[in-house]
């Protein structure tokens, strides 16, 4: 018999956050500027159209990195549906629109982190329809990147570079006191 998936959710399960939180702060602490407010705006006019799995799904709904992109290319996205199908729809990710989406990593990365999120939402909350679960992931992710931007505006009123980048912090190498933290080999008969 068909099982009707239409329960409320109100947020992402703990176990949810726990899962993708790390990963997804580390990402948005490496957006850049505009991604970052594009992922915001988009967040918040296209977050309760949201899908799981594909960029965009229809001439409506995306993914979270999908509402970014509409986003960050406006003028493109004002188009009818069969424009929509040749332009958009053929796209499976968001690297293939290039430049940063496809040298920075962050919009795979947010991909990435969304579908793992919705995936494991409905997992663990079989009740609960795709869309809801993608709307409900989505407004955590917009509450995560709000937080970023917030971090970034009291860096920068403390004079600080309001990203603090990885890639800048030099690797320290074998020999350079990464040792000290292997524990001393005791021998097995002693």
């Amino acid at each position: 018999m068909f099982k009707r998936r239409n329960a409320a959710l109100d947020q992402v399960p703990r176990f949810v956050v726990d899962d993708r939180e790390r990963t997804l702060r580390r990402v948005l602490s490496d957006f850049p500027e505009p991604l970052l407010a594009a992922l915001i705006s988009g967040l918040e006019l296209h977050g309760d159209d949201l899908r799981c799995g594909r960029l965009f799904t229809s001439h409506t709904s995306s993914c979270a990195a999908g509402a970014m992109i509409r986003e960050l290319y406006r003028d493109d996205f004002e188009c009818g549906r069969i424009e929509f199908l040749a332009r958009h729809q053929w796209r499976k990710r968001a690297c293939s629109y290039g430049g940063e989406l496809a040298t920075g990593m962050h919009a795979s990365l947010l991909e990435a982190i969304f579908d793992r999120a919705v995936m494991l939402t409905l997992k663990l909350r079989s009740e609960v329809s795709e869309r809801a679960a993608a709307r409900v992931v989505g407004r955590w992710i917009l509450a995560e990147a709000e937080r970023e931007l917030g971090i970034r505006e009291l860096r920068i009123a403390a004079g600080l570079p309001p990203i603090v980048s990885w890639r800048d912090r030099r690797l320290r190498r074998w020999g350079e006191g990464m040792e000290r933290r292997l524990p001393e080999l005791v021998p097995a008969g002693a």
